[in-house]
Order: structure tokens, then sequence, then C-alpha cells
């Protein structure tokens, strides 16, 4: 579900409607925002039927004024983390081949989905699905009816890492557009950060912030080049 993976298929969308400019537009919508709309139904759908009937009561989608603070802070260990792992990898295995999975398109309309997805859609609708509802329902699963404080702990470490190893895989089918194995680990560090986040607050608020200054981060570097 990750942005650039489908971000990819705007262009191709564009491409497949023969450059004719509204055909194209209601494609390139289609192919970017589609999966998303889908993701963000399931999850509201999910919190109905079997949650408290929000996504703020089921999967903590509520902000405090300090989530700015901790999401400032995630975004930093983020990028901390991502440098030393990566450079640790670099240099026991050699640099892998690929690039980054941000590219700037020569069509306009394309960069400007692409920071629209990345900057408002994507960390809303991610953040609501893997540290809202599947973080919170394999805590509960792996916790049991009655947990003990410890269990209760090693469940929530436990859900943390699956979500963001889940994350991690659902990156991986952008391998197929040439881009660097490094992606695994950004993704999974994104991953336990902002769920170890969802974990401490109760809510996914710091995630969500933390996810879009990421996405704005990154994109930006590579659009303003």
């Amino acid at each position: 579900m990750g942005f650039m993976f489908v971000s990819a298929l705007v262009p191709l969308a564009i491409v497949a409607s023969g450059f004719r400019p509204h055909l194209g537009l209601v494609w390139a919508g289609v192919a970017t925002f589609g999966p998303y709309a889908i993701a963000a139904g399931c999850a509201v759908f999910a919190a109905r039927r079997w949650g408290t009937g929000s996504p703020a009561g089921s999967y903590g989608l509520r902000f405090r004024w300090w989530d700015l603070l901790f999401a400032l802070a995630a975004v930093f260990a983020y990028f901390v983390i991502v440098t030393l792992v990566s450079a640790t990898v670099v240099l026991v295995c050699g640099r892998p081949s690929g690039h980054s999975n941000v590219m700037h398109s020569p069509i306009a309309a394309v960069n400007i989905l692409t920071v629209i997805l990345a900057v408002l859609v994507a960390p809303v609708v991610e953040e609501l699905v893997f540290r809202g509802m599947l973080l919170r329902a394999l805590q509960r699963s792996l916790a049991g009816a009655a947990p003990s404080a410890g269990r209760s702990h090693g469940a929530s470490v436990a859900a943390v890492a699956i979500t963001a190893a889940a994350f991690a895989a659902l990156h991986l089918p952008q391998l197929a557009f040439g881009v660097s194995p490094l992606i695994a680990v950004s993704t999974f560090v994104m991953g336990a950060l902002f769920g170890t986040a969802a974990v401490l607050t109760g809510r996914i608020g710091t995630g969500i912030i933390a996810h879009a200054l990421v996405n704005a981060i990154v994109a930006s570097t590579v659009l303003l080049h």
C-alpha cells in the first residue's frame, strides 16, 4: 500500500488513456486513490462491525497538541536509525543495486498527485490500518482474555514487530520497479517506531503526523532537486 508503489500506477494510467486529458485524469485518480479508499473503508467497516463504532474509539484516531512534539522526535529517530542501519548493511554486504523509491516525473500532474498522496492520504490510511486496526487486533489476540501485565507487554511487543514486518513486506513489490532493497529497512523502522508510539500513547495521532513529515521530507528532497 506504500504511496510510492501506488503512485507508480499514475503514469501508466495516463499513458493507457492515450494522453487524453480528461480520461487520463480520471484513470490517474482511480489508480492513485482507489486502493486507499478501499483500505480506509475496510477499517471503518471493521470499527463499526467489531469495534466501538468509530475509528476514534476503535483505533485511537485522535490528536493532542503534544503529538507534534512526539512526532518530531520520532522523525529524528527514524532518520538516525535508518541511516545507521543502512550504512551498516552497505558496509557488510556492499551497496545494493536499485534507486530511491521516489522519482521525479516530467508530468506535473503526477508530481502533484504524489505529494497529495504522500503527505495527506497515505499517512492517515496506512496508520489507521497498520497501527490502528491490525496492531490493536493483534494485541488483543496475543494477550488473551485475561492477560497478566507481563503477557500484555509481550503481546504489545509482538504486535509492533509483526505489523512493522507486514508494513515492510507490503512495500517489497517496489523491488520490481528497481527500487533498492534498503526500502525494507526504512519501512520496518517506520513501522516499529510508529507502532511503539501507538502503544505508548494509545493513539495513532503521533504516527500520522510523523508519517506525513517523513513522506514530505523524502518527496520534497527528490521533487525539488
